[in-house]
């Protein structure tokens, strides 16, 4: 009976995640939409949207795009070098630290988003200072 009851969980769980995701790429599906729509359309719908957006180009465009690099990465190190199993949850280690379950991932996401945010805000910083064109 309890064997039922796990896949009957297993499988809610998957169909959830699904869900989900299909609601994340949804989204991220019509935030590009808009503003692409924004910037490079320039619609009268839009008039109002794009004064309040001009000059914001890094936290419109920069940030949504930095998440989804650093999903894509940790997306691709873990079907390259997918992790040991431990019972039934997930075990990784790096730099002395061990995570169990969902952390390594997680923790691996934030690294590598900060990362891009860092490189992101260093490099409009020094484009800033050259001399235009």
């Amino acid at each position: 009976m309890s064997k039922k009851i796990e896949d009957i969980t297993r499988e809610i769980g998957k169909i959830f995640n699904g869900i989900i995701l299909l609601i994340a790429v949804l989204g991220f599906g019509v935030y590009t939409g808009v503003v692409f729509l924004t910037y490079v359309l320039n619609l009268h719908a839009t008039k109002n949207l794009s004064g309040k957006m001009s000059g914001k180009e890094l936290f419109n465009i920069g940030l949504p795009c930095a998440a989804a690099g650093a999903y894509a990465i940790v997306a691709l190190l873990l079907q390259v070098f997918p992790p040991e199993k431990h019972r039934d949850s997930i075990k990784f280690k790096a730099f002395g630290v061990e995570f169990t379950g969902p952390a390594g991932p997680i923790t691996l996401w934030v690294v590598c988003f900060l990362a891009i945010i860092l490189a992101i805000w260093v490099l409009s910083g020094i484009a800033s200072t050259l001399p235009k064109m």
